[in-house]
């Protein structure tokens, strides 16, 4: 069984121009080829675990490039099983039941595939599957929810055992692409394992990679901030005996790059035209700014050298010297290691760690000591 989730289809901020698309649709679709190739390689059925589309009224457009993932998956005569997340959701009907309809007007006739929007269990590759699906909000309460689910799943399955969990929810313990854990509303906040006995589970939702007991969350399919870019995406492949593998992708999405410039210690930065077009050339770019004088800071200059290149869709200006991070991007300047100032960077790092106000000052005093006697040494 290959999993995958999160595609968010209809998201186009950050994005640039790719084969007469969005940049993450396109690259969202080649991605989901590869699944389904993979799928075909393995025998296997494809399940998209939520949030297929990115609001639960999609526009033609993102709903025709569903139709070219789906129309690809027959041709390969692959199953597929897509459950709604929480962005398919308005509080009273699904995008899928939306998508079912839309189906059935244009007379797209997809035998291989399965739509639940109620919980679900059946047999899928010698393995006991229970589908989750999120339910709108009007429906019923996430405790009336879990009550309903176990009663309709114990009438399906009678008395076999649960293999596997596909659900989309938010786990306690899971945490996004920035490391934080976030509870993002009680109708998908929940814990299957408070009724249910399953082996393995696999989400959607988080947008990152991880692990939480025998719980696995796959992460999205493409890039959805500058937080998530660093992070590998990939599918998940689980095969019985519930063996399961984390499988990156190999077709590459838009790059995103983060730029950091520094005129705090320097008044003005000069860019070399060759070093900026290998760096950021055809990717999005986020730039930050940090200064102690926005007097030095000319927006209009430092875009203009840029977009030469890469396309801007974040420009940030920081005066807040607590958050200094240093200079600019090492991969443009190459004497970026010699002109670092590090102790802003390690200040910053230690109050991230929140220590006590006596450790702090302790690890600060220690901390600095040993950068000067490091860059002191000179080698020797």
């Amino acid at each position: 069984m290959v999993l995958v989730s999160d595609l968010h289809l209809g998201k186009i901020q950050d994005t640039i121009e790719k084969h007469g698309m969005p940049s993450r649709l396109f690259d969202t679709q080649m991605r989901l080829y590869e699944a389904i190739n993979y799928a075909v390689k393995k025998k296997s059925v494809l399940v998209i675990a939520g949030d297929v589309f990115n609001y639960h009224s999609p526009n033609p457009e993102y709903i025709a490039v569903l139709f070219s993932i789906l129309d690809y998956a027959q041709y390969k005569d692959v199953k597929v099983y897509i459950i709604p997340g929480n962005h398919d959701c308005s509080n009273t009907f699904h995008s899928i039941q939306y998508l079912s309809k839309e189906l059935d007007k244009q007379n797209k006739a997809f035998k291989n595939t399965v739509i639940i929007t109620n919980p679900w269990f059946e047999n899928i590759e010698n393995m006991n599957v229970v589908f989750l699906p999120h339910i709108p909000r009007a429906y019923m309460s996430v405790e009336n929810y879990q009550k309903n689910a176990l009663l309709s799943i114990q009438s399906q399955k009678k008395n076999k055992s649960i293999d596997l969990v596909i659900g989309h929810a938010h786990l306690t313990g899971a945490k996004n692409s920035s490391e934080v854990e976030i509870e993002m509303g009680n109708e998908i906040h929940f814990n299957p394992s408070n009724f249910f006995k399953y082996k393995l589970g696999v989400f959607g939702h988080i947008h990152k990679h991880q692990i939480i007991k025998n719980n696995i969350y796959i992460g999205p399919v493409c890039t959805n901030s500058f937080d998530e870019a660093p992070l590998i995406k990939g599918f998940i492949y689980v095969k019985t005996p519930l063996e399961w593998r984390f499988i990156p992708y190999k077709t590459k999405e838009t790059e995103y790059k983060q730029v950091f410039i520094d005129l705090i210690s320097k008044d003005k930065v000069l860019f070399d035209s060759e070093k900026m077009k290998r760096v950021v050339e055809n990717k999005l770019l986020k730039i930050t700014v940090y200064t102690d004088d926005l007097m030095k800071v000319n927006q209009t200059e430092i875009k203009n050298q840029f977009s030469k290149y890469g396309t801007i869709c974040r420009f940030e200006v920081i005066t807040d010297s607590d958050k200094y991070r240093g200079d600019i991007d090492d991969s443009i300047n190459d004497d970026f290691m010699e002109s670092v100032n590090y102790k802003p960077v390690f200040k910053s790092w230690v109050k991230d760690k929140k220590f006590s106000k006596e450790k702090e000052k302790l690890v600060l005093q220690l901390g600095n000591n040993i950068i000067e006697e490091v860059l002191n040494d000179k080698g020797n």
